[in-house]
């Protein structure tokens, strides 16, 4: 198992500030006690205010921690945000922040201030970056356009970097836990609504434009855009059907995204999708390739063909296109790179 760089970052303060005491856990975190045990570290109890939850065997109350300040440290999962409540109530038991109890998910942070939790931030435009979680990396360059009201809120373990000259001034990003976002320079992305989910992937290649829609990645779900793609309006990429789909013959998940990451969406350079057209979990567009409007796309599609329908197959190949509205010179296709002017692949 691979420890995160937040964990590494989390368990090096538990270890800084633990002085001998036991720990305990506030609200259940697998995830978080694997770290752990590797590190020679367990929770001795766990703490709930679900009645359900409270055996008073291996879980407690939260009024179970009054006066055992010097025997327990408790450590709050990254399921719960810190919040006001449950901070005045464990200061009424003589808990202070990280010197006796540690939130995986703290209080947001602007910019610089995240270092304390090992956040990077560097950025070359004027950009409000929040941080909520540990070990996460954003890195911005110049002339990039966002909307002055909003932030660009980033959680932990996530990787975040937009080139220079990228407009996002009408998009909306909501981002997740173990993110890799990749806008390159020069790109244009209108009004669109990004969401990725936990260890999701976006990667928008150089030059590329989109004028609104949607992009969501599911878990563990990688949406890679290639160079100089052309997005019409009310576009949507889903990486992932949204919601566990469960097989009554087998019982078995047939949509389950947990492990490794999955290149759910890849399209090529130089790829026009027209508007309206849905890309579906698990679809390949070859570059120079045309989706006309409306086009359901699912599934392999090679090169420079034009794709079309519900659902999308190939209708025309040997095609190329520029972004361009009129042809008033027939030698105007030269000046296309010649990389986006070859034939279809024979599949």
């Amino acid at each position: 198992m691979t420890v995160r760089k937040s964990e590494e970052a989390i368990i090096r303060t538990i270890k800084n500030n633990l002085s001998g005491r036991k720990i305990a856990l506030r609200w259940k975190d697998e995830s978080f006690e694997r770290a752990m045990e590797q590190e020679g570290l367990e929770a001795s109890v766990y703490i709930s205010d679900a009645p359900e939850r409270i055996d008073n065997i291996h879980t407690f109350p939260s009024s179970f921690l009054k006066e055992k300040r010097n025997e327990y440290y408790l450590i709050i999962s990254s399921s719960l945000q810190q919040n006001m409540y449950e901070t005045e109530k464990y200061s009424q038991y003589g808990y202070e922040d990280e010197k006796d109890i540690l939130w995986l998910c703290h209080c947001p942070v602007s910019g610089e201030q995240g270092e304390k939790y090992d956040n990077k931030l560097q950025s070359e435009s004027d950009i409000n970056v929040i941080f909520t979680g540990w070990g996460a990396s954003v890195n911005i360059g110049k002339n990039v356009k966002f909307p002055k009201s909003k932030s660009l809120v980033v959680h932990s373990d996530s990787n975040v970097q937009i080139g220079d000259n990228v407009n996002i001034s009408g998009c909306s990003i909501t981002f997740s836990r173990g993110n890799e976002c990749s806008i390159q320079n020069k790109c244009f992305v209108g009004g669109v609504k990004i969401f990725l989910n936990i260890d999701g992937k976006l990667e928008v290649g150089e030059g590329t434009t989109f004028v609104s829609g949607l992009i969501r990645s599911g878990r563990n779900q990688s949406i890679v855009v290639g160079r100089d793609c052309m997005f019409s309006w009310d576009i949507a990429l889903l990486a992932h059907d949204g919601h566990m789909i469960f097989d009554l013959d087998t019982y078995t998940c047939i949509n389950n995204t947990v492990g490794e990451r999955n290149d759910s969406i890849v399209i090529g350079d130089h790829v026009w999708i027209g508007g309206e057209t849905a890309i579906l979990p698990h679809s390949h567009i070859g570059k120079g390739s045309i989706c006309g409007y409306r086009t359901v796309v699912k599934g392999t599609f090679p090169n420079n063909c034009i794709i079309g329908g519900i659902p999308g197959r190939v209708l025309k190949k040997n095609v190329a296109w520029m972004r361009d509205n009129i042809c008033p010179d027939k030698n105007m296709i030269y000046k296309l790179p010649e990389e986006y002017r070859v034939l279809t692949d024979i599949v």
